[in-house]
């Protein structure tokens, strides 16, 4: 239903119709319209509310729609983090063909007879062993003697008609496999005897950590002061190591070995070896 009405002033109105205070509509629904009159103070009262209300109405419209800058939140740096963990060290040992006998699995170090050694270090009788490794913390290398290989927890190169030659100084009661010592004058006479020793030309030489059982210090300088060692027949030995991990390329570590026969050891002829098994390990 929609209704009108139209409003009149008192001077349009005749005097003589008498104007009811209220009137009804069919059917049932009453309604009541007053004839208020504002005094011109509360006019303007009425006037101001509805400006501040219209104004706070826009404003709270404009907040909703485009928050004002004074509102906005504050930005938080965020941290993005990821954990790169230690894998197992890589290792390749080879004689890098420096004995030229085309085998890289197998060093060749010359051939001597009674009263003669195979001589100091050098790259033609060494083995190269690359490590890499990501561990922060750094590495270890090891040796040891491969079991069965020189016989049972002895350490002897052995030949094809199984005569031996001891390990350095095996007959020293005061060395042990943690012990690196000079050379010369320390094979006797009576002797056959064969051993081993890290290069000071190798990576991280100069780092002597807790995990290192036979020093850089021990080792000493190629040449006229290096030192040699029996390699271990038991539980492996650390001789190298590092306390950081290692360039993309890895740490070259070089690893000679010695023979000498003693000028009154009538030593049998034939074809000597023994196997070496290198190992190595992240550092904890």
């Amino acid at each position: 239903m929609q209704l009108s009405f139209e409003c009149l002033s008192l001077e349009d109105l005749d005097p003589g119709i008498l104007l009811p205070l209220n009137f009804y509509s069919y059917p049932y629904q009453h309604f009541i319209m007053e004839n208020i009159l504002l005094s011109p103070e509360r006019s303007v009262r009425v006037l101001t509310v509805g400006i501040s209300a219209a104004a706070a109405l826009y404003l709270i419209a404009a907040l909703v729609t485009e928050p004002m800058r004074g509102f906005a939140a504050t930005d938080v740096n965020g941290k993005v983090s990821v954990t790169v963990t230690a894998t197992a060290s890589s290792l390749t040992c080879t004689d890098a063909n420096g004995d030229s006998n085309g085998d890289d699995e197998n060093l060749t170090i010359g051939s001597i007879g009674v009263g003669q050694d195979t001589g100091n270090y050098a790259t033609t009788k060494d083995i190269h062993c690359n490590v890499k490794s990501n561990n922060s913390a750094g590495y270890t290398l090891a040796w040891r003697i491969t079991t069965g290989s020189g016989g049972t927890s002895t350490g002897y190169m052995i030949s094809q008609f199984e005569d031996k030659i001891s390990p350095f100084r095996y007959n020293n009661s005061n060395d042990s496999e943690l012990t690196a010592t000079q050379w010369s004058t320390n094979v006797a006479a009576t002797d056959a005897d064969w051993g081993a020793r890290l290069s000071s030309t190798s990576s991280s030489f100069s780092e002597d950590h807790a995990s290192r059982q036979i020093t850089n210090s021990e080792w000493g300088a190629d040449g006229g002061s290096e030192k040699w060692a029996r390699v271990a027949s038991g539980s492996s030995v650390i001789f190298a190591s590092s306390t950081n991990e290692t360039t993309d390329a890895g740490d070259d570590h070089f690893v000679g070995f010695r023979t000498e026969i003693g000028s009154s050891r009538m030593q049998p002829s034939g074809t000597y070896q023994v196997e070496v098994d290198f190992t190595t390990a992240n550092d904890l």
